[in-house]
């Protein structure tokens, strides 16, 4: 309460209680009434009251009546507050349903064909460089078979044919031979010569390994030789030349002319039909059996490569050195 409205109070409840004061101390005798007793303490105004001030604008000073010896101030209620309204909550989102996954009919498990075994071998490759021989009118064709010193069943000069290559099938633990050649086909050359020793036809063809014989074979077309007796002198790439024995007799327009299997020393590298130095060096160069190889390429390997497993290691080297024996071929 500000001090201008607890002064208006005071003053007037001076002036209510001076006249109650004269009130009383008038001689009844005079006319006056008697007093009725005081009211109780409660109807009394509290100074600490809270009045509207004189100045605030709708609201009233109370009045206070002059006859009325004992008034009663009625305090200015107390404005209620509104409260403020209390906010709605938002409403959580109802989350979506998770549809229902939609049961498939059961799957009938088809088991798929017997799966087909493949080698671990490496598939042999064709010999490139000779053309397929194109059979000539009334050509003499020549079948060839040829065993090749650290292929197959053959083995080397010191033993050409151990007898543990030559079971069937061989076993690789014992017959130290490779069993498996990368190159599967291989040229291979027939000189024909006349009873006089004098060249008649050089023919090329191709022979195909025999995964179980071990050995090599194919044709090579010679021509119309004519009747007469022949001699005929076989080789293979990186191989030395081996004559077979003996005179062939061959007629005029004869067909075809089996020969004995042939073997072949291994070993020339650069196919000078010898087995020397500069062979050892170019086995050499590709050598790398512990450390990479000094000076190889992809011409040099296949011809180092003497047991034609990819590698050119102690293998190699080993045959080289068993068919060093022979130096010459024929």
């Amino acid at each position: 309460m500000c001090s201008s409205d607890l002064n208006a109070s005071v003053v007037g409840l001076n002036r209510t209680l001076e006249r109650a004061v004269n009130s009383s101390c008038q001689d009844p005798s005079e006319g006056g009434s008697t007093p009725s007793d005081p009211p109780p303490p409660s109807s009394y105004p509290d100074p600490d009251d809270s009045y509207p001030a004189p100045d605030d604008p709708g609201s009233e000073v109370p009045s206070i009546d002059p006859d009325d010896p004992y008034p009663s101030v009625t305090s200015a209620p107390t404005p209620t507050v509104k409260p403020s309204a209390t906010p709605k909550p938002s409403s959580t989102p109802k989350p979506s349903s998770t549809p229902k996954p939609t049961v498939t009919s059961q799957v009938t498990l088809i088991p798929s064909s017997k799966p087909t075994l493949t080698s671990t071998q490496p598939t042999p490759t064709v010999a490139p460089g000779q053309p397929t021989p194109t059979p000539e009118p009334n050509s003499l064709k020549v079948d060839v078979t040829l065993f090749l010193h650290g292929l197959g069943a053959s083995g080397d000069s010191v033993n050409p044919f151990p007898a543990s290559c030559q079971t069937n099938p061989r076993n690789p633990a014992v017959c130290l031979s490779n069993q498996h050649p990368l190159r599967g086909t291989r040229n291979v050359t027939i000189q024909v010569r006349d009873e006089h020793g004098e060249k008649v036809t050089e023919r090329p063809g191709t022979v195909t390994y025999n995964t179980v014989k071990g050995n090599y074979e194919g044709s090579v077309y010679v021509g119309n030789l004519g009747d007469g007796y022949y001699s005929m002198t076989v080789w293979s790439d990186n191989y030395l030349h081996e004559s077979l024995p003996g005179f062939k007799n061959i007629t005029t327009n004869q067909k075809q002319l089996q020969l004995s299997p042939v073997t072949l020393i291994s070993g020339d590298t650069n196919n000078d039909n010898t087995l020397n130095i500069l062979d050892y060096n170019l086995i050499a160069d590709c050598y790398s059996d512990f450390q990479p190889a000094s000076s190889c390429d992809s011409s040099k390997k296949p011809r180092a490569d003497l047991t034609d497993d990819g590698k050119v290691n102690q293998s190699d080297l080993n045959l080289f050195l068993r068919d060093f024996t022979i130096q010459n071929g024929d």
